[in-house]
């Protein structure tokens, strides 16, 4: 899980500690939606789903962690932005590399590709 979801699932949870009506829809969409992914069987996936079919929570996501920002001490604020910042500089960086194909996009990673022992060096496609 993203740091920067898991972070916004923390807010929505403080959230609703703190203001039930406001946030109590944000989870049931966040809990609906899952288990509507989860329970369809995908010709590639089998029974698995991967983050890119929860990219609508995003919102429910920056809610809860602008939540999560507020309610925290001053001294946490830091932390939490600096967390958020990580997660968002791998995010851009693998999608540099995703553009300039540096990881192969037909084959899965080797475990030597992905602990970075070998270069892989896959040709764009024509």
């Amino acid at each position: 899980m993203d740091s920067a979801i898991a972070l916004g699932l923390i807010g929505l949870f403080i959230g609703m500690l703190r203001a039930p009506r406001f946030y109590a829809p944000f989870l049931a969409v966040l809990a609906l939606e899952v288990l509507v992914v989860g329970s369809i069987s995908f010709w590639d996936g089998i029974n698995s789903f991967g983050a890119r079919y929860l990219l609508s929570l995003t919102p429910m996501a920056a809610v809860g962690m602008m939540t999560l920002w507020a309610a925290s001490p001053a001294w946490m604020r830091t932390g939490l932005t600096c967390a958020a910042l990580a997660s968002c500089i791998f995010v851009g960086l693998f999608a540099v590399e995703f553009g300039l194909y540096l990881i192969p996009t037909h084959t899965p990673l080797t475990f030597s590709e992905y602990n970075g022992s070998s270069t892989p060096r896959p040709t764009p496609p024509a």
